[in-house]
């Protein structure tokens, strides 16, 4: 599960980049296409981080400790509640 958030993590990194990339760059008011690719990089990303986001959810109610975010920041003994508010830290 890590892995995939972690390939997640790097996706919606990319795709923050490109979309700002091509929403900035000069030919992004001349062509239509690269407006419309930075639009689809920019929900690519937002999925990406959505994504992310659940599987530390998933990673801190079920205690999986090969997270560090995990280790440093939960116990064994968080109720799952106050579990999930550890991702606001």
């Amino acid at each position: 599960m890590r892995i995939v958030g972690e390939a997640w993590l790097l996706i919606a990194f990319v795709g923050a980049g490109f979309a700002a990339f091509a929403n900035l760059a000069p030919a992004a008011r001349e062509d239509r296409r690269v407006r419309r690719a930075g639009a689809w990089a920019a929900n690519l990303s937002v999925l990406g981080l959505t994504i992310v986001s659940t599987i530390l959810v998933w990673a801190l109610i079920h205690k999986d400790f090969a997270f560090s975010y995990v280790a440093q920041y939960a116990n064994r003994q968080l109720s799952w509640h106050y579990a999930v508010s550890a991702l606001y830290h």
